[in-house]
């Protein structure tokens, strides 16, 4: 007997506040969101921020935006995303990063390979009543696909399928360091894609 995407859906979403209850400090259960406010932000689709939007943010050199890697040390150090800190899932219930994630002025994003490791996060941070969190959706895995390697469009595509392509394109030679580069004649065209000169790594990074 198959069953059901909702009935699914609702039983993985126990079990992750399951495993939220078991993980989280004593000391931070005092001030965490109740269960059934938390299963209302959990189906809020609006915490998933796409590739293309973080991408521009992060082009633009928006101050308001603090990427975290919630993937293991060595996956950070391997690679991850400009600006970005590493925060492993396993440390996201400490007191030491309260200060990184639960922020008023930036909005905080969180990755990982794809989303589910994030969303973890999100839903940790959510019920310790940290604010302004989001998920990169599809993580590093649809970052790559749509930033670093997008697909041309087919010559029958809207000229909207086509101005994306060209700001991806863009964006893909500004993360990859190439040179400048501008996406004009397109309705990104006020985005102009400029290499930057390279900062150190943050802590726990390569």
């Amino acid at each position: 007997m198959k069953i059901s995407r909702t009935y699914l859906i609702l039983a993985i979403l126990l079990a992750v506040l399951a495993f939220v209850l078991v993980v989280l400090p004593t000391t931070t259960r005092k001030k965490e969101m109740k269960p059934e406010k938390l299963l209302t932000e959990i189906i809020d689709p609006a915490r998933f921020l796409h590739p293309d939007l973080i991408a521009e943010r992060l082009i633009n050199e928006d101050p308001s935006i603090q990427l975290v890697d919630v993937r293991p040390n060595d996956q950070f150090a391997n690679f991850t995303l400009p600006g970005a800190i590493n925060i492993p899932l396993a440390e996201i219930g400490k007191e030491d990063w309260e200060g990184e994630l639960n922020q008023n002025q930036k909005d905080i994003i969180l990755f990982s390979n794809d989303d589910l490791i994030a969303d973890q996060a999100w839903i940790l941070c959510t019920r310790m009543g940290y604010k302004n969190l989001y998920v990169l959706k599809g993580g590093l895995n649809q970052w790559y696909k749509n930033i670093i390697a997008p697909i041309e469009p087919p010559e029958t595509a809207p000229k909207e399928e086509f101005d994306l392509y060209a700001f991806r394109k863009a964006a893909s030679l500004y993360f990859s360091g190439t040179n400048s580069v501008s996406t004009s004649g397109t309705d990104k065209a006020n985005v102009v894609v400029k290499k930057r000169e390279k900062k150190a790594a943050a802590a726990g990074g390569c």
